[in-house]
């Protein structure tokens, strides 16, 4: 039996015990929190053995570690896990700055054990599928990939530790939800990007310092172009994601909210619905609807494979991964002045 600990208690850390409990061979075994009244309460309500306020006695106890607290916390509890010689699946964004998520990246490279960043969308039900019309070049050459990645609760005016720049990053947007985005469009494009041409705007018109949306475009190392908005203010969406595909053949495009269907268009030659555009016709490839959290299931089901067998899935995303996200967010953050820092500590140690 695998024993795991979770770093932060509340949030995402929650989600992480309640998947991890219907893993086989792998028990949730320790919490912490941030202080030991908050800690103990947590391990009560999801039903763990052990709590802790000290990441060292966490570490000590398990055989990995799930870091699911604070963007600014994230560094120093990886570090202590690597350097327990801990397994370690990190929350993203890996680190709060460039020069952190470098460290941690080289350090995975030494360290005996399995390491990975939860970027649980490529583990969607038919993204693998829509990554494989990319590669077997059923789409033709690929020249653009457009992607967005909406949210309402900016909207809500909600004041949390994601509310202080210090604690989230320099862009809330893009080490929220941004990162998850650009993950998406490097793993079905089977490319990398290494800049983003940003802007950013929100519910403020005038404040240089807002950053509900971010707006971008770039261009991959083999000349893929990518354009993606990312944004916590557009009203009516809980948690869309959405990404498409062009390529000299045909397209296609995948959702979230439509997560068993993925849709290929491609022209008909010879036909026409009017004198403006040719016809095209459209292909869904279709699976049983997923159950909620089988992305999150699927990711971690790969990380304890490794952990069990040393053998890494190709799929399971890298230290280096993410820390080549936090150097993009990092640099296209700096199209912001800087913040004044706010929002309270209600959430300490959750994700």
């Amino acid at each position: 039996m695998i024993r795991v600990g979770i770093i932060g208690a509340r949030g995402v850390g929650a989600i992480h015990a309640a998947v991890l409990a219907a893993l086989p061979e792998v028990e949730v075994t320790t919490i912490a929190g941030t202080t030991p009244a908050s800690a103990a309460a947590a391990a009560r309500r999801l039903g763990v053995p052990r709590w802790t306020a000290d990441l060292t006695e966490l570490v000590s106890k398990v055989d990995a570690v799930h870091v699911c607290s604070p963007n600014d916390q994230h560094f120093e509890a990886v570090r202590l896990a690597l350097a327990a010689g801990k397994h370690v699946l990190c929350e993203k964004p890996l680190t709060l700055t460039p020069d952190q998520a470098d460290v941690l990246a080289a350090t995975a490279l030494q360290h005996g054990g399995i390491t990975a960043v939860a970027y649980n969308y490529r583990y969607s039900v038919l993204v693998p599928r829509l990554r494989r019309l990319v590669s077997d070049g059923r789409l033709g050459e690929v020249h653009t990939i457009r992607a967005s990645y909406l949210q309402a609760w900016g909207l809500e005016g909600r004041q949390s530790w994601r509310s202080d720049p210090a604690r989230t990053g320099r862009s809330r947007v893009l080490s929220d939800i941004g990162v998850h985005l650009l993950d998406l469009v490097e793993f079905v494009g089977d490319t990398h990007f290494e800049a983003l041409n940003t802007t950013f705007t929100g519910l403020s018109r005038t404040d240089p310092r807002c950053d509900d949306v971010a707006m971008a475009t770039a261009r991959s190392g083999d000349g893929i172009g990518l354009s993606f908005v990312a944004s916590q203010i557009s009203a009516g969406h809980a948690n869309s994601l959405t990404i498409s595909v062009d390529g000299r053949s045909a397209s296609a495009e995948w959702s979230l909210t439509d997560a068993e269907v993925v849709t290929v268009s491609a022209a008909v030659p010879g036909l026409r619905t009017d004198v403006h555009a040719p016809a095209s016709v459209a292909g869904e490839f279709w699976r049983a609807e997923p159950s909620p959290d089988s992305a999150r299931r699927a990711l971690f089901t790969d990380f304890y494979s490794a952990v069990a067998t040393g053998t890494r899935p190709s799929r399971l995303p890298t230290f280096a991964d993410g820390a080549r996200h936090v150097r993009i967010v990092a640099a296209a953050s700096e199209a912001l002045t800087s913040r004044p820092q706010g929002g309270n500590d209600d959430s300490a140690l959750s994700a």
